[in-house]
């Protein structure tokens, strides 16, 4: 009878063009190790990566555990990538791993990373670093090609759970002038407006040319950085995440210092919990292999032995 020991684990970053891949031994701290970048429009398929990858480096995916972080809602068999024309089958990765698979999205990746004791965060204030050995709830917001939401839970035993969400779908909601009449302008499109579409914004999209409210660049920005501000702190109230936000992405950039930082935290403290949310930390993650690290993190935690 052939074994099924689990000797490794096959870890998957699924981006909009590229997937990275890489192995690990199972372990409470998986080292990543035969790290690989895939173009995906070079392959049919996800599973075509994974069979390339067992061919370079001569790992077998059979009886491997396999751990994967996608972009987009995970929930069902069949996964229809965001923003891809991509789709991943659980039972077809059960197939050819021989056991079920570990899928995350890619904002609850980012979460995990958050754990990797390896991690760093900049302070968006006067806030210590995030401690995740106690009982508590912290929201991580991820802010690229989309706008996502994921939730930090530790309980009184110290068991950790991520929990994915996709509050960037929600309904923008304007808190002055000239964001009413960027809503308007957006309505026109006969589209939802989500705080994704506005967050998400380029400095240079023709949408902003169609406003009477002619702003500059800075102001562009600006206005960028008080509706993060806003969005966060609506999620650490409704979440009741008192424990601290952390945010990431490229569009997280704008609120790192000087003006942009202090209108977000102006926005963020600026609810009927004021000094609640003053107490509440806030913190920039900034690392360029977070995803990945992240499934590693979730497969040491949910998997590893201690």
């Amino acid at each position: 009878m052939a074994s099924t020991e689990e000797t490794h684990w096959i870890l998957a970053d699924v981006s909009l063009e590229s997937t990275r891949v890489a192995s690990a031994s199972p372990s409470r701290r998986p080292v990543l190790a035969h790290q690989k970048t895939f173009t995906n429009n070079q392959h049919s398929t996800l599973t075509d990566i994974l069979l390339q990858f067992e061919k370079d480096t001569g790992i077998l995916l059979r009886n491997s555990r396999c751990g994967l972080s996608v972009p987009g809602a995970t929930q069902g068999d069949s996964i229809s990538l965001a923003r891809s024309r991509w789709t991943v089958s659980r039972t077809g990765l059960a197939s050819l791993f021989g056991r079920p698979p570990a899928i995350i999205n890619e904002v609850a990746a980012v979460a995990w990373s958050a754990l990797d004791p390896d991690t760093r965060v900049s302070p968006l204030g006067s806030f210590p670093s995030p401690d995740y050995h106690k009982r508590g709830c912290w929201a991580a917001v991820s802010m690229d090609a989309g706008v996502g939401l994921a939730t930090i839970v530790v309980d009184q035993f110290g068991n950790t759970q991520v929990l994915e969400g996709e509050a960037g779908h929600a309904g923008f909601a304007p808190g002055d002038r000239t964001e009413t009449e960027l809503l308007q302008v957006l309505q026109r499109a006969g589209k939802h407006v989500s705080w994704e579409r506005v967050i998400s914004l380029d400095l240079d999209d023709p949408v902003w040319d169609q406003m009477d409210a002619q702003l500059s660049r800075e102001h562009r920005a600006n206005l960028i950085a008080k509706c993060i501000g806003t969005f966060v702190g609506d999620v650490v109230v409704t979440l009741g995440a008192w424990n601290g936000a952390i945010i990431y992405g490229s569009h997280a950039m704008s609120v790192k210092s000087g003006r942009g930082q202090q209108l977000f935290n102006e926005r963020f403290e600026q609810k009927h919990l004021r000094r609640l949310m003053q107490m509440t930390p806030r913190w920039l993650l900034q690392r360029s292999d977070a995803t990945l690290t992240g499934v590693a993190t979730m497969m040491g935690l949910t998997f590893g032995q201690a």
